[in-house]
């Protein structure tokens, strides 16, 4: 178990961590040394996350074991080779490529790796399904990416620098991430077809579970407002010239509350149920947006930051337990569907700040916007309370 759990961190910590968070304390450093401007930076992100979208449906279309296991692998070596290419020249065209590869691998990680152990857990021991372990790998990602950006600045490393040292780093990850794997050997893979054969069946008779629609507009919300923290949070804090050097510092503490947040947030739903515990975790991240978008005192935005750590991954992890419950035998399909809202909003959010920023020369707007979407978003997981408990 304590394998397979280190391998999923790893995994996580490459393709959520150094593949796309990385992207944030770096982002306030490329714009100063390259021509990438406030609307560019975000369009990147933007690029980055349409590549996960596309990634989320190609896994959709991961029905047997096999296919899982090699989109799990090409993500995992592609989450590598796109942080290389960051580091080749300062040419906008070949960001997008790498960046466009980084996302549609983060999907591998994401849901192929989140549905893989899920199955594992199932199949091999008797724990109640919960994936806050493994997501607290995202959380490790972060506080690579944030110690890294801290060290390397202290060395005086240009931007192409710190992108192949975390290149580096990406290596080192990858081979626990793989090695360490859950392996799921069903008959050597000869019960494959049947598997296909019964979820044939299940599409003829199934029907639209009931709240599913106000379940994928909350997470459709929750994406909205996650993107616009994870990416602009050092950007935030830089805004203030007195809190600049202190960027890195806040996306560490970010990093550091989120690796045990998940963890949290399978307790909470143990003792109190997935409604309450998700209610609260949106609620945190919706403060977290509201102190951001009305203060640039240091103290309010290390609150805000803390709140961000403790809740974003709490929301992600509580969601995919949910997908994952109601398909044992590939959680990853259940979960890469609900995703699908998530990754529409990841790919909107950049572009749309990013440009409202670069108007106005602040984040206030979409800050706020994306508060009141995650208050929307609570009220509409509580009109579907009895169908989470």
């Amino acid at each position: 178990m304590i394998k397979i759990i280190v391998g999923g961190i790893c995994a996580l910590s490459l393709t959520m961590g150094i593949s796309r968070f990385a992207y944030t304390p770096l982002l306030p450093i490329m714009q100063e040394q390259t021509s990438l401007g406030v609307a560019s930076g975000g369009w990147l992100a933007t690029i980055h996350y349409f590549g996960y979208f596309l990634g989320v449906l190609a896994a959709l279309k991961t029905e047997s074991l096999r296919s899982r296991e090699i989109f799990y692998f090409t993500g995992l070596l592609l989450s590598v080779v796109s942080t290389f290419m960051m580091t080749i020249d300062e040419s906008f065209l070949l960001w997008s490529l790498a960046r466009f590869i980084a996302g549609f691998s983060g999907a591998a990680g994401i849901i192929i790796g989140a549905g893989l152990i899920m199955q594992w857990i199932m199949k091999n021991t008797n724990e109640k399904p919960q994936m806050g372990k493994f997501f607290a790998g995202a959380g490790v990602g972060i506080v690579i990416s944030a110690l890294g950006s801290i060290l390397f600045n202290s060395l005086k490393f240009n931007w192409e620098e710190q992108w192949l040292a975390y290149g580096v780093i990406a290596v080192f990850l990858f081979f626990p991430a793989w090695f360490l794997r859950p392996t799921l050997i069903v008959d050597n893979y000869n019960t494959d077809r049947d598997f296909t054969n019964n979820q044939s069946t299940n599409k003829q008779t199934s029907t639209v579970p009931k709240g599913l629609y106000e379940l994928l507009a909350m997470y459709f919300f929750a994406g909205f407002a996650f993107v616009i923290s994870a990416t602009f949070t050092v950007a935030i804090v830089k805004l203030n010239p007195q809190n600049e050097y202190l960027g890195n510092f806040v996306w560490l503490l970010v990093g550091l509350a989120s690796i045990p947040s998940a963890v949290i947030w399978d307790w909470v739903e143990s003792k109190f149920g997935m409604l309450k515990a998700l209610c609260f975790a949106i609620s945190f991240h919706a403060v977290a947006l509201i102190l951001n978008a009305f203060s640039n005192n240091l103290i309010i935005l290390f609150l805000a930051a803390f709140l961000f750590g403790i809740s974003n991954l709490g929301v992600i992890s509580l969601t995919m337990t949910l997908a994952g419950r109601k398909s044992p035998n590939n959680p990853g399909k259940e979960m890469a569907r609900l995703t699908i809202a998530f990754a529409i909003a990841l790919v909107v959010g950049p572009s749309v700040a990013s440009s409202l920023a670069e108007l106005q020369g602040s984040y206030f707007i979409s800050l706020l916007l994306s508060s009141c979407m995650l208050i929307l978003g609570i009220f509409l997981l509580l009109l579907r309370k009895r169908d989470l408990g």
